[in-house]
């Protein structure tokens, strides 16, 4: 796969990504910070250009644009479009909902890519079925038979209540991860991997997400991927990253300054970026997205 469009990431979603295809979405789309965020490029040998660029507006207006979106969400039906119907009774026809309106249609298109699956983890066990909670069991059912033989599976006196796994220390390959993670340092301003952007993450923090989340041969997809830090950590030979991008400012961020070790960049003439396989590949493929209007 290995792509990087550019272009509304909700006319991606919808043309060029099937059902269920996506094995990890991450995404860091606007909140609605009402600023406008500007990129001052790096250039190759370290030093910063004059020039501030902007790279996105995070700022939202109720307008005819954000009405249609919204008539799209609630004409659809389903729960969605109750929620959405129920903000705009409580926000009324404000900025707030305008963000609202945007971000709605590209969450449903997300959960479509991502899909639940079927396989062996998502099947029940014991008249506990994970799917409908968008769950899988950590192991094959018949795993948790065995786990359940030697007596590692906890059942709640409550019959409702889940089972879990006895953990034992000897067990413990050390100190699981908590929700905070301070091991991660920011991006300071001497950081070699500073592009300038301004919401530009870690690559080691980026890289933790996506090894925790994913495994070999899967694909990686970032909607909002900014100046492409996630599709370049995405570079290990059994995973394949694909991102999109509202401009061609961060593709040439991507392109420019972000060269993963294990794969190069390349830009076509038409100026959409992807990023190579490796190189057990000898061919990689540009797709050059139509004109918008067009199939």
């Amino acid at each position: 796969m290995n792509l990087l469009y550019y272009g509304d990431n909700l006319d991606v979603l919808r043309r060029h990504v099937q059902d269920a295809s996506v094995d990890l979405v991450y995404l860091d789309p606007p909140f609605k910070s009402n600023q406008d965020y500007n990129v001052l490029f790096a250039e190759q040998d370290g030093s910063r250009a004059a020039a501030q660029i902007k790279a996105f507006e995070d700022t939202w207006r109720w307008d005819q644009a954000a009405a249609s979106a919204y008539q799209e969400t609630v004409e659809a039906g389903g729960p969605v479009s109750q929620v959405m119907q129920a903000f705009r009774t409580f926000l009324g026809d404000s900025d707030m909902l305008a963000y609202l309106a945007m971000m709605a249609p590209r969450l449903m298109e997300l959960r479509r890519v991502l899909g639940v699956r079927h396989g062996e983890t998502g099947k029940a066990w014991r008249e506990f079925n994970p799917t409908p909670k968008g769950r899988h069991w950590f192991v094959p059912p018949s795993e948790l038979d065995k786990l359940d033989a030697r007596g590692r599976i906890y059942w709640p006196k409550k019959a409702k209540n889940w089972p879990r796994l006895k953990r034992y220390l000897d067990d413990s390959l050390g100190v699981p991860l908590q929700d905070v993670w301070t091991d991660i340092p920011p991006i300071n301003s001497q950081a070699k991997e500073r592009l300038g952007y301004p919401t530009q993450k870690p690559e080691a923090l980026m890289e933790r997400i996506i090894q925790a989340s994913s495994g070999d041969g899967n694909l990686v997809l970032d909607p909002f991927c900014g100046c492409g830090t996630t599709v370049a950590v995405a570079r290990w030979p059994s995973c394949w990253p694909v991102g999109g991008s509202p401009t061609p400012r961060p593709a040439k961020l991507t392109g420019r300054s972000r060269r993963p070790r294990r794969s190069r960049a390349r830009r076509s003439s038409s100026s959409r970026w992807l990023l190579r396989r490796p190189p057990t590949t000898t061919r990689s493929q540009i797709r050059t997205l139509p004109e918008a209007g067009n199939p």
